[in-house]
């Protein structure tokens, strides 16, 4: 949110800013991979009494028969959300917690932030030009 009010100040065309906005969450989503798995492994590594506590079944949960209901759509709408709970850490912890493959969550997130960012430009834009119609 805060790259894309950079981007209108520093006045960055829409292509070029959204365009780099989705390149460092493609960046990102890797990286949050190898933590989340790194993670579990190391929860494995803990004694079981350690691991119960932290391994929910998600099926318990309203939210959890959400998650393993929607999966990819669900990847993607968390991944649009530009704030609050929302993003590429907390989309690739869904993907991951879900069983989507690796590319199929990728392609979800990437999806998901691509409506974002566009999304928020096309807002933004418009506020922009409505305050300048105003002020005039």
């Amino acid at each position: 949110m805060l790259a894309l009010l950079a981007g209108f100040w520093l006045k960055i065309p829409a292509l070029i800013l959204i365009g780099v906005l989705v390149l460092i969450d493609a960046i990102q989503i890797p990286l949050y991979y190898w933590v989340y798995g790194k993670g579990e492994q190391a929860l494995r590594r803990m004694p079981q009494r350690f691991q119960k506590p932290l391994q929910k079944d998600w099926s318990a949960t309203r939210f959890g028969r959400w998650v393993l209901s929607v999966r990819g759509w669900g990847v993607l709408i968390i991944a649009a959300l530009p704030m609050l709970g929302g993003g590429m850490w907390t989309a690739t912890f869904l993907s991951y917690s879900s069983g989507l493959s690796k590319r199929d969550g990728a392609m979800w997130m990437m999806i998901g932030s691509v409506l974002s960012y566009s999304v928020l430009w096309w807002i933004g834009s418009g506020l922009i030009s409505a305050s300048k119609h105003v002020a005039s």
